[in-house]
């Protein structure tokens, strides 16, 4: 049976349709208490064509997100896998807009980033990943985004190894996550 949930006045919940495709709606107005998971947004990359040799990191991955208030905290996990074309030095920058979060401090002529690996053979593959709570302060669409760099020579790859070879038992090809949950 369709309707509305109201408390004093004000419709905090609707109801439509029913049996299986029944569907309750919650009022964008209704305040979660602190500490509840709000939403949930994911994207998966499963294409292998990223590759770049720029000690400047490049997009990998990105999602457009808007929180639901300007108090909300969002969990931000990414998941990588990566290959490189010989010995790499590789760095993960995560963004939000345009400022770097989640990274080292800066150190003489050591850049910090979010997570960094090393690579000496171009047969390996290696996950890179790494959880942090954002802050972000506003209910206004922002953009996350995961971004790799080498050590400015060798080729790094998103989602397969270097060699790359079409073998069934050696080289696969796999998939890359940039995840984030919102909390109230």
């Amino acid at each position: 049976m369709a309707g509305e949930l109201q408390l004093g006045g004000s419709t905090v919940a609707t109801h439509t349709g029913s049996g299986a495709s029944a569907v309750v709606t919650i009022d964008n107005g209704v305040k979660f208490p602190a500490g509840n998971a709000i939403n949930v947004a994911s994207v998966v990359r499963t294409d292998a064509t990223f590759g770049t040799n720029s000690a400047t990191p490049q997009t990998a991955l990105t999602l457009n997100y808007t929180p639901k208030t300007t108090s909300s905290k969002i969990l931000v996990i990414f998941n990588l896998m990566i290959g490189s074309a010989g010995s790499s030095h590789t760095k993960v920058a995560m963004f939000r807009d345009s400022t770097e979060i989640f990274k080292g401090d800066n150190e003489g002529n050591r850049i910090g980033h979010a997570a960094y690996t090393y690579q000496p053979d171009t047969g390996e593959s290696q996950f890179i990943g790494s959880t942090f709570l954002d802050s972000p302060s506003t209910n206004a669409q922002v953009t996350y985004t995961a971004r790799l760099g080498s050590n400015g020579s060798v080729i790094i790859y998103l989602n397969r190894t270097a060699r790359d070879d079409n073998y069934a038992n050696y080289d696969g090809r796999y998939a890359s996550s940039l995840t984030l949950i919102e909390f109230a």
